[in-house]
């Protein structure tokens, strides 16, 4: 494909997807992008609104603006020396570095990655506040308190997933900051984020041995009731 196209009129593809991305998704971007990495960013968003239309009777955009809106996408490499910058991320405004809701992103994201950022930010936009150790109050907490979890166990005040699975249940994500098998067990907010982006793209096999069908029933209850 290339980075021009025609419809009438010639469109810069990478100016065309940024003002797309901000004017539909309330998504701004810092820095310079690649034609496909805006390719990737725009196909996630399709691909989230699309699986939300369905659960919400075609209120996917809505709901996208209500859970996800408002967030800078910056490169991983630009983060502030506090914040990793060698994996995809991100952070509300008080510590971001930016003072926005942020999401870092590194150049091989892939859309299932992306999705997973912006499943952490939906718990963001549910949560009663935010903490260095993650998101407090939101859907993520709940999911872990459905799913048997145990909010305030360690490490760091972050939820060990138990009852219902093995503590192998996730598979480990390149970079992840704990470096254990157990992963998305560590932290309810990386559960939830696992378990979304593996219900937007299954084959990216997320979890080792299959999602409870209990997380995936109330994550789709959640977004359903949300919207109303």
């Amino acid at each position: 494909m290339d980075d021009y196209f025609w419809d009438g009129q010639c469109h810069d593809q990478a100016t065309y997807i940024t003002k797309s991305l901000k004017d539909n998704y309330k998504w701004n971007l810092k820095g310079k992008w690649t034609v496909e990495e805006l390719r990737r960013m725009i196909q996630t968003a399709y691909d989230i609104q699309n699986y939300v239309n369905e659960l919400t009777g075609g209120k996917g955009l809505e709901w996208m603006n209500r859970n996800m809106s408002d967030i800078l996408i910056a490169h991983s490499s630009d983060a502030p020396f506090w914040l990793p910058n060698d994996r995809n991320t991100n952070f509300p405004g008080w510590i971001s570095g930016t003072g926005e809701n942020t999401i870092y992103l590194t150049s091989g994201f892939t859309p299932a990655d992306f999705a997973h950022e912006l499943a952490e930010q939906w718990d963001l936009h549910s949560s009663n506040y935010s903490s260095p150790f993650g998101y407090i109050g939101g859907v993520a907490d709940s999911l872990n308190l459905v799913e048997g979890g145990n909010i305030w166990s360690s490490p760091f005040g972050l939820s060990r997933w138990w009852n219902n699975y093995d503590t192998n249940f996730a598979v480990v994500a390149p970079g992840n900051l704990f470096n254990v098998s157990s992963y998305a067990n560590t932290s309810s907010e990386d559960y939830l984020a696992e378990a979304f982006s593996t219900m937007i793209y299954p084959d990216s096999q997320q979890f080792s041995s299959g999602m409870p069908t209990s997380a995936e029933y109330y994550i789709k209850l959640w977004i359903m009731y949300s919207n109303k």
